[in-house]
């Protein structure tokens, strides 16, 4: 079974190995951007901006990871009763295993950890403000846009 200081270490492990893959992007299209038509060249406006952009976007992307993963660095990983920022979590939904971590920052990413998917959600999101605060053996209704979903918290770590 998957434990959180694992979970914690590989996830750590693919922020990292993504960060690293922006910043040579990042580099890449700045070269770019050098080697760009200039204001007098007839499509220079166009691409120029469109490096810009990407540029831009890329950074956003950049300073997003960098966050999440200071939280991780930073996370006390103890074990606690209730859900709360930084628990991982396995749920039951109808027969099918879910694990969820929660931890800070605007998420949504899936890391695929020994055969286990597992979903990093916000704690703003509606999972997480459901099951904020449940224990162990809850039966937690979570209403998300295609209805109300039924969870059973199997367990806390």
């Amino acid at each position: 079974m998957l434990n959180k200081k694992k979970l914690v270490a590989r996830v750590i492990e693919g922020l990292e190995a993504e960060i690293e893959n922006i910043q040579n992007v990042i580099e890449t299209e700045h070269k770019a951007l050098k080697d760009a038509p200039h204001a007098m060249q007839s499509w220079s406006d166009t691409t120029r901006s469109q490096k810009e952009n990407l540029i831009f976007g890329l950074n956003n992307q950049l300073l997003v990871k960098k966050a999440i993963l200071e939280t991780l660095h930073s996370l006390n990983i103890v074990p606690h009763n209730t859900i709360q920022v930084g628990s991982f979590i396995t749920l039951l939904d109808k027969e099918d295993t879910i694990y969820y971590f929660i931890i800070p920052g605007n998420t949504g990413e899936q890391f695929e950890i020994d055969g286990i998917e597992i979903k990093i959600i916000s704690p703003a999101s509606v999972v997480s403000r459901s099951l904020h605060g449940h224990e162990l053996g809850d039966i937690v209704n979570v209403e998300v846009p295609a209805g109300v979903r039924k969870l059973k918290i199997l367990a806390v770590e």
